[in-house]
């Protein structure tokens, strides 16, 4: 799959160029881009379609590049793009039937699941996520099993929870790389290896694009996952399945960090009221909830802003420098604030590479 998000990566970049630039993408161009993200995602490969949507999006691209409105650097970075293009397009033409033999679903049954029966996919999820048995109605799973072939209910359960694995793992995959974090990438992998799930995150929890639920090991996600909270809890579920010794000397380290900070937020609010609403406003985060527990404030590491505020605690910028200057000799010893929060997140990595 590798050469398939290769090339998505590589149109992304020319699909966000063309609408930036003209306010739209060509309609050749675009089908054959939602055509590779659908087909990674929940369809069945078909080569003769796969073929004939690439030469027509390639075609265009020429012409864009001919009428001036797609550019490259000069005409060798142009022959590049078009030769990279090729040749991945050629790669996964010639992988074919090894990239139909990772569905777990044929075309059919995965028509069924894009459409009436719908349902079932969604109930086989909520059945995950709320502890209870995955159970149809006996004479309605047979009018399926007739006309799908779908084995049975427990068979039809467990290849849905994979299939879904599968497809939001991949969505997950794709973004670390377009944001060039490939190890978050990997790890994604390695966390699959250890029976992590990535589901569907159902439209009524609306509270963030993702979520990890320890007691069940399991990431919820929207297929348009915010990269942020998608990296927020992908820390939380590489820190849940680190061996249990090693989770809890980390945590040990973690609430050492927790209590550092606390002392010195409290010791700036005896100097400045209001500090922690100062804070939250500032940086736009939520220092009650990010405080509420060791785990949290790690993987709160996944946010810029948070990110900001500790280093600004560690080089005396939370405030003016003429107020910091005034206080800090009263809320701190000789030895300046420093944490270890950076520390204990690459030991937490370092056990998945």
């Amino acid at each position: 799959m590798q050469d398939v998000d290769d090339l998505i990566l590589i149109l992304f970049h020319v699909v966000g160029y063309l609408k930036k630039h003209h306010g739209k993408v060509p309609r050749s161009v675009l089908k054959f881009y939602i055509y590779i993200n659908k087909y990674t995602n929940e369809i069945e490969f078909k080569k003769d379609k796969f073929e004939k949507l690439y030469k027509s999006c390639k075609a265009t691209l020429l012409e864009l590049v001919e009428e001036g409105k797609l550019e490259f650097d000069d005409k060798q970075k142009e022959q590049e793009w078009f030769a990279k293009m090729d040749d991945l397009g050629g790669k996964i033409l010639d992988s074919s039937s090894q990239l139909n033999e990772s569905y777990i679903f044929n075309s059919k049954q995965r028509e069924l699941l894009d459409g009436k029966g719908a349902w079932l996919e969604w109930k086989v999820i909520a059945s995950f996520e709320r502890g209870k048995k995955f159970q149809v109605v006996e004479d309605v799973w047979q009018s399926y099993q007739n006309e799908y072939s779908l084995g049975t209910q427990q068979q039809f359960y467990e290849n849905v929870l994979k299939e879904t694995t599968e497809r939001i793992s991949r969505i997950s995959k794709r973004l670390f790389a377009f944001h060039e974090e490939p190890f978050l990438a990997e790890l994604v992998e390695k966390l699959k290896e250890r029976g992590v799930l990535f589901l569907d995150k159902p439209f009524y929890l609306i509270s963030g694009d993702a979520m990890y639920y320890p007691k069940k090991n399991y990431i919820s996600l929207k297929a348009s996952s915010n990269y942020i909270h998608n990296k927020h809890e992908l820390i939380h579920a590489a820190f849940y399945n680190l061996p249990k010794d090693i989770q809890e000397n980390l945590r040990e380290l973690l609430d050492i960090e927790l209590t550092k900070i606390n002392r010195l937020l409290n010791k700036l609010s005896e100097l400045q009221p209001h500090v922690r609403n100062i804070v939250n406003n500032k940086y736009r985060i939520n220092l009650t909830y990010i405080m509420s527990s060791s785990d949290e404030l790690l993987a709160h590491l996944a946010h810029p802003s948070f990110v900001r505020f500790i280093r600004d605690l560690e080089n005396d910028n939370l405030f003016s420098k003429d107020f910091w200057e005034k206080i800090k000799d009263k809320i701190m010893k000789k030895e300046k604030f420093r944490t270890k929060l950076f520390e204990i997140l690459d030991d937490v990595y370092k056990h998945y590479k």
